[in-house]
């Protein structure tokens, strides 16, 4: 996947192995939103070198299976049928465990796997994430042209989430 990042801009250097600087095509690659971001693209002067508090693409290993990836900022997702919340908030972290296995909407009874939930860009479920740090959460989407070569390259659709962690 690195590989694929680096042709497409969106990743440069190596910081560790999973850990990557914003390439030469990040502000390219994604498009912000709001008057003037401020965003770091290098460490900071003096920084120790175990700091990552400043903007760089993380790409964890993939998992075997889809599962839940959430933060802080998770919302109840809605039932893509009846568009009300589909369950409560205590019970949305099961839903890793068997992430396509249909489950009933608590407002209407329509059975609908995670993957079909609208997470209101708060979560998704996948396999494979790329993690875009230290940008503020809304305040940045990956533009069209990333997604599409992203989806050439890989003969699969990605989306993006804002998970806060």
């Amino acid at each position: 996947m690195a590989g694929i990042l680096r042709s497409l801009g969106l990743i440069g250097d190596p910081l560790t192995p999973s850990r990557y600087l914003a390439g030469g095509g990040f502000l390219d690659a994604i498009m912000f939103l709001g008057c003037s971001p401020r965003i770091e693209l290098a460490r900071p002067a003096g920084a120790s070198t175990d700091s990552f508090e400043f903007c760089h693409i993380h790409i964890p290993r993939p998992s075997s299976v889809a599962q839940l990836h959430a933060g802080r900022n998770l919302k109840a997702p809605r039932c893509p049928g009846c568009c009300k919340p589909f369950m409560g908030r205590n019970e949305i972290r099961k839903l890793s465990a068997h992430p396509d296995l249909p489950r009933p909407c608590i407002a209407c009874g329509g059975l609908s796997t995670p993957v079909e939930l609208n997470w209101r860009k708060s979560a998704c479920i996948s396999r494979f994430i790329v993690n875009i740090h230290d940008i503020h959460e809304s305040e940045a989407v990956p533009t069209p042209g990333l997604l599409a070569g992203m989806k050439y390259a890989t003969d699969t659709t990605w989306a993006y989430c804002y998970i806060d962690d």
